[in-house]
């Protein structure tokens, strides 16, 4: 996105909506590992398949979205168990 500025200033302007932007592929599920798209939100979303995991701290799963009676937007990350979705699996590392 680097390459595309305005891309990223759009998802930045909160002017007339929030923007809520999912990107991934990666075994991790995170909204600090990316580009700020202050004020709105952005997330890498992936892993948890069980597909494989990278050595150090893994954080796979989904994100949750929530609207609220305010039309509020919540989001939150829902992850799985690194125990269950890291073992036993071709070149997935073992705990």
């Amino acid at each position: 996105f680097q390459a595309e500025p305005s891309f990223l200033e759009g998802l930045r302007d909160k002017s007339r909506r929030t923007i809520a932007y999912f990107g991934g592929h990666r075994h991790n599920t995170d909204n600090t590992s990316t580009v700020s798209t202050f004020p709105n939100e952005n997330w890498v979303v992936g892993g948890g398949g069980g597909f494989g995991c990278e050595p150090g701290i893994q954080q796979q799963g989904i994100v949750v979205g929530e609207i609220g009676f305010n039309d509020e937007l919540s989001l939150y990350p829902a992850l799985v168990d690194n125990r269950f979705c890291c073992r036993g699996h071709a070149g997935a590392w073992q705990y």
